[in-house]
């Protein structure tokens, strides 16, 4: 009895292990196009108003938040229940061209927490953008 040629046997087994290959790449390439969120990122080209601070919203680990406008330092922000902070940010609101509002939140808190702050900007008529807060140094503790 005689093997089949070297060359039949490579192809069969190349072809074996390269078509699911194909298949997973072809389905991973050509997604369902249903699938995913749909998220409205802010323009980030925008013109914003050089002279004016832009507007912070921190909400400290007690879940008070803190209007920064530009006025007084950022650290010494009088504390705001969720009432006053949507009526003070309406009138700070009033008076810019750019309605972005940086959200700083403590990294103690919960998701959810940090989703109601959300919710409260945007019903004061803002466009929520995030950052992280600055990393402190070990020696700063």
């Amino acid at each position: 009895m005689r093997l089949p040629n070297f060359g039949l046997v490579a192809g069969i087994v190349i072809l074996l292990l390269l078509f699911p290959t194909f298949l997973f790449f072809h389905a991973a390439w050509h997604p369902h196009p249903l699938r995913g969120v749909y998220v409205r990122l802010p323009n980030i080209y925008a013109e914003r108003d050089a002279s004016s601070p832009p507007l912070l919203v921190r909400l400290d680990r007690q879940k008070r938040f803190h209007l920064y406008d530009g006025r007084i330092p950022v650290e010494d922000t009088p504390p705001l229940s969720a009432n006053e902070l949507e009526g003070k940010l309406r009138q700070a609101l009033a008076e810019r061209p750019s309605h972005y509002v940086y959200l700083n939140a403590d990294p103690e808190l919960t998701w959810q927490d940090g989703l109601d702050a959300i919710d409260l900007i945007r019903k004061a008529g803002g466009e929520p953008l995030f950052f992280t807060p600055r990393l402190r140094s070990p020696s700063a503790d």
